[in-house]
């Protein structure tokens, strides 16, 4: 996987140097330094503060449940240990924040994927409006999933639109 990620990279690159002044290519490079990536970036940078702020979020919640309410199951009397609690526990918000977690790495690859793809090939800042939207709608899911259907749809159909139009955008830019 990491040989992959470097090849990606690496060709990535070799790309951007080919084709930042649109001799050798098709298209013209719209990502192809720090300063005209910058939008990208700090849509990347808040992915990732959003992406420790749930998983934080998911190991305190098992935390907080554990010591701090009487939802802990009984086994043969006893306090069921940490471990087992914190990978079975079953309580509203425990498995709220396991689904946000969850979700977040589910939809990451598709995101980042198709946020630098965008940036690269159509708009940094197209690329970093749909990306803010994305985060925007993942910011709301904990709240969602929390209260069920048909709140759930208020935060994914609208990230789902958002990463499709990265892909789309990319697209047409490929043309």
């Amino acid at each position: 996987d990491r040989e992959i990620i470097i090849l990606v990279y690496w060709r990535l690159n070799q790309a951007a140097y080919l084709c930042s002044n649109n001799t050798l290519c098709h298209f013209k490079m719209q990502c192809y330094s720090a300063v005209t990536c910058q939008a990208p970036i700090e849509v990347s940078c808040a992915f990732c503060v959003m992406y420790y702020f749930f998983l934080f979020g998911q190991s305190l919640t098992k935390i907080f449940v554990y010591h701090f309410t009487n939802s802990v199951p009984m086994k043969d009397g006893k306090k069921l240990g940490y471990g087992s609690f914190k990978y079975d526990s079953k309580s509203k918000l425990s498995i709220t924040l396991d689904r946000t977690s969850g979700n977040c790495i589910e939809q990451a690859i598709p995101f980042l994927t198709g946020l630098w793809l965008c940036a690269a090939f159509a708009s940094p800042d197209l690329a970093a409006q749909w990306g803010w939207y994305w985060l925007v709608s993942r910011c709301i899911y904990p709240v969602c999933f929390y209260y069920g259907l048909p709140w759930l749809f208020l935060s994914t159909v609208p990230g789902y639109y958002c990463i499709g139009m990265l892909w789309l955008e990319t697209y047409k830019a490929s043309l």
